[in-house]
């Protein structure tokens, strides 16, 4: 690049302190030409303040540590007055002899570049603070949003329970046994693992809702919900279909030992004093095959139970496929 089109002065010294050089943008400034300060004295181009700190600062830093940043100077102009102006300097080489390099940059081109490099920065500040308030809202978002999902997982859950609970007994309704059922006659045909169902049935329950209310009926139910819960394994599932029926899914049971698990329902309940008095259980078993649909495997359970009714009530009975 073409030193004369350099956007600052640019100055070189010999050791004796003499110009040898200055570019077009110098020589601009101080309104003089290279040819006539070609070989001159470079501190005739002082005021005498800064003349006197070139030689007692500056010229010193050179000679000892060959560079010196940062020093205000101000040159002499004839006709503008004083021009104040920031100079680095460093000593080099140049076909073998020591020389000085000084930039020079105008006071006013200084505080030009200070004034935008304060715009800057406090654009920067602002950039900065609007990120950091663009951060917090989104943080709060974030915080609000899981809020709300927090808020529409418990909804769902409720809506879950709604869709899934009865509301008297808190038991599975029909359409978990129905979802259930589908998912274990798939089993069946896949694996071959079996399972039974059981449809119990209070006996003369309409008795308890005529002689008692249906306030003491309700609770009775809420009983006999608790008993079969505490007779039952984890895996199993009880339904409430409605009224005083309830349906049990019995997984990895063959109908064995869903009679044996009747059984026991059975005696537990007829042994139980209810808030209305003892009552009695009739229970039908049905086990599944790969053959069965849910009407089908249900039709058996409660064609079971209805021959339990018939033949006394307080019984168990099961109809084979």
């Amino acid at each position: 690049m073409d030193s004369n089109l350099a956007p600052c002065g640019l100055l070189s010294l010999n050791t004796s302190g003499n110009v040898m050089f200055m570019n077009a943008t110098l020589s601009r400034w101080l309104g003089l030409s290279d040819d006539q300060m070609a070989g001159q004295p470079f501190v005739n181009l002082l005021t005498t303040p800064s003349r006197i700190f070139y030689l007692g600062h500056i010229l010193p830093l050179l000679q000892q540590t060959g560079h010196t940043e940062e020093n205000y100077l101000s040159f002499k102009h004839a006709k503008t007055g004083d021009i104040p102006v920031l100079v680095n300097a460093c000593k080099a080489t140049q076909n073998g002899q020591d020389i000085f390099v000084m930039a020079v940059v105008t006071m006013q081109r200084r505080h030009i570049v200070e004034e935008q490099l304060l715009l800057a920065k406090q654009r920067a500040e602002e950039a900065m603070n609007e990120r950091e308030k663009a951060y917090e809202a989104l943080e709060e978002t974030k915080q609000e949003l899981e809020e709300k999902q927090q808020l529409l997982t418990q909804i769902n859950a409720r809506l879950e329970a709604l869709s899934t609970k009865d509301p008297l007994t808190g038991l599975n309704n029909r359409r978990v046994y129905e979802r259930e059922l589908e998912t274990r006659l798939l089993a069946i045909k896949r694996d071959r693992m079996p399972f039974s169902v059981l449809v119990l049935d209070l006996d003369f329950f309409k008795n308890v809702n005529d002689k008692f209310g249906h306030d003491k009926g309700d609770l009775v139910l809420q009983e006999l919900a608790r008993l079969l819960t505490e007779e039952l394994r984890e895996i199993d599932v009880l339904v409430r279909m409605g009224g005083e029926e309830f349906v049990v899914v019995l997984p990895n049971t063959p109908q064995t030992h869903a009679l044996d698990v009747a059984e026991r329902i059975r005696a537990r309940v007829a042994q139980h004093a209810f808030v209305t008095g003892t009552l009695t259980l009739s229970v039908g078993v049905a086990e599944a095959t790969e053959k069965d649909t849910k009407a089908s495997l249900y039709e058996r359970a409660d064609r079971a139970l209805y021959r339990a009714k018939q033949l006394g009530r307080n019984r168990i009975e099961f109809v084979a496929a």
